[in-house]
């Protein structure tokens, strides 16, 4: 069974001490309160690379969001979001749960979240993780 990447990550981002020193709200859903700074993880997309389904390329979408204070939502957005990079960055280096990473690429783009009224700080972090479950016996 291919690796679950949203899990994989998540995790990762969680044990990462540079991301839970700016964030510590990481998951795949928008919290009931938003009011101090999280991120949300997304699946995207996946494009197997191998047949049977092991090796997988996933698209991830990662919102980084600033909290509620409109004065500095955009600098933790930004710093979050510049910490999940460096973290994802590292990911083939560490080791995970269940999951073999073997690269991390991503890009990172501001873009505001105008669904809240006043629109709230975000930087998307979009990045392809490559990963295959952890062979038997590892």
């Amino acid at each position: 069974m291919i690796a679950d990447a949203e899990l994989v990550v998540s995790r990762h981002l969680r044990a990462t001490p540079g991301v839970t020193a700016l964030v510590t709200r990481i998951g795949t859903r928008t919290p009931a309160t938003t009011e101090t700074p999280w991120l949300r993880i997304t699946q995207i997309a996946d494009q197997p690379r191998s047949r049977p389904l092991y090796f997988v390329a996933t698209v991830l979408q990662v919102d980084c969001y600033g909290g509620g204070d409109r004065a500095v939502g955009q600098a933790e957005a930004s710093l979050i979001a510049r910490a999940v990079r460096d973290a994802l960055d590292a990911m083939p280096a560490a080791t995970h749960i269940a999951a073999v990473v073997t690269s991390a690429r991503s890009t990172m783009r501001r873009l505001p979240d105008d669904t809240f009224e006043p629109a709230r700080e975000r930087f998307v972090v979009e990045a392809t993780v490559c990963l295959h479950p952890t062979p038997p016996g590892s």
